[in-house]
């Protein structure tokens, strides 16, 4: 799929809004944050055993509590990453090893969904809000969890990394001036590449000094070049995790967005076209049943016996 600055630029032309001083980039970008969330929810409620969006994490059991985050998840290396998921509905798998370290091993065995009354009296588990609850309250060994993982905020190029000065300041590209909101309204901005791969995310904002092009902040900034760019968010993306075919859905879902806005004669027809798209692509995202249902036979001694 395209850049985002691209898909703007289609929209703008399209709904007759070229003049940045009147919709500026950030509604924009959250008409487009607003259709990823959409599409991705509706293709999840109608199709959830598909896995476009599967990811896996581990939980380390201990004696000390039975509550866990599914937020907070480990690799299979230990190392701590926030899951992003979707909701806790979008957990399709859990498994529980005896084993407390990942192993090649290691043999998991799939849990099962209780109701909270049967905490006390079977095995398994169920979920509060963002935490798993595992009963009976395990000692010791590893639950794995697969989920689906929400879609990466999508955002426009605030600038080009310029100066790094790790633990201090990120410094933007000489001439490059942000697009949109102001940095002293954002908490955390993220360095991505040239294709929107997230190089560092999470990145904290203490401050921004428009005249030095700094962004000040405690990170130490690993990994981060000047062949990258910067973006506002914890994690956030130039590129729609979601296939080309969605591409013309985001554009008029947008389209749409700002028809509403400027209450214009053309909502009627977009609407409709939106939802046209809708349906077409969600189904699209159906498991494919184009496989043969049934094999023939054709050994004969096994027919006549």
């Amino acid at each position: 799929m395209r850049r985002l600055e691209a898909l703007i630029a289609q929209s703008r032309r399209a709904t007759e809004n070229q003049d940045l001083t009147g919709i500026g980039n950030d509604e924009f970008v959250q008409y487009y944050n607003d259709a990823q969330d959409r599409l991705q929810s509706k293709i999840q409620q109608e199709h959830p055993e598909q896995d476009y969006w599967a990811n896996v994490g581990y939980i380390t059991l201990n004696s000390t509590t039975d509550v866990y985050s599914l937020v907070d998840l480990e690799d299979e290396n230990g190392t701590s990453f926030k899951s992003q998921i979707l909701a806790s509905s979008a957990v399709s798998l859990v498994e529980r090893s005896e084993l407390s370290t990942f192993s090649n091993s290691e043999s998991y065995v799939a849990l099962k969904y209780i109701s909270p009354n049967e905490r006390r009296t079977g095995w398994g588990y169920f979920f509060r809000g963002r935490d798993i609850i595992i009963a009976p309250k395990p000692q010791t060994g590893k639950v794995r969890i697969t989920f689906t993982k929400r879609l990466t905020n999508l955002d426009i190029r605030r600038g080009k990394v310029g100066v790094i000065s790790p633990g201090s300041y990120l410094q933007l590209a000489a001439g490059t001036v942000p697009q949109g909101t102001d940095f002293a309204n954002i908490d955390y901005c993220c360095v991505i590449d040239g294709d929107g791969t997230i190089i560092l995310g999470e990145i904290p904002v203490s401050s921004y000094n428009q005249g030095s092009r700094r962004i000040f902040t405690s990170s130490t900034l690993t990994g981060v070049t000047t062949d990258h760019y910067v973006v506002y968010g914890k994690y956030a993306t130039t590129h729609s995790g979601l296939d080309d075919i969605a591409e013309r859905y985001l554009i008029e879902y947008c389209n749409m967005r700002i028809f509403m806005r400027d209450s214009s004669n053309d909502i009627r027809f977009q609407s409709a076209l939106v939802n046209d798209l809708e349906k077409e692509i969600i189904g699209l995202y159906a498991e494919p049943g184009n496989d043969a249902k049934y094999i023939p036979i054709l050994e004969t001694d096994y027919l006549n016996y």
